[in-house]
């Protein structure tokens, strides 16, 4: 089954193909992000920001260009949709979380 949220595929290629680097890597993202959307209204541009800084080491590209529009349009005093961002983010942790659940 391909994974909508994240490509191991892309992981692998930032990570050298170190599988035990890749599960290291979600494992404490799973860990230091699993409270990050009830902190996320407060700091959201530095929250975004780190958070962007893991994400293609995670394969997780959607998250990646979700969090870069959020950051863009925070720097340019835009609206932006916290909520689609928030969407993203779930949905992304849940299939990183299911995916070292099965492995």
């Amino acid at each position: 089954m391909k994974n909508k949220y994240f490509d191991y595929d892309l992981a692998m290629r930032y990570l050298a193909n170190n599988q035990a680097i890749f599960k290291k890597v979600v494992i404490k993202f799973l860990d230091n992000y699993k409270n990050f959307l009830n902190e996320i209204e407060e700091n959201t541009y530095d929250k975004i920001h780190s958070l962007k800084g893991i994400t293609l080491n995670l394969g997780a590209e959607n998250l990646y260009y979700c969090s870069q529009q959020v950051l863009d349009s925070i720097k340019k005093g835009e609206d932006f949709d916290l909520q689609a961002f928030k969407y993203c983010f779930n949905m992304t942790y849940n299939e990183l979380k299911a995916f070292i659940d099965e492995n």
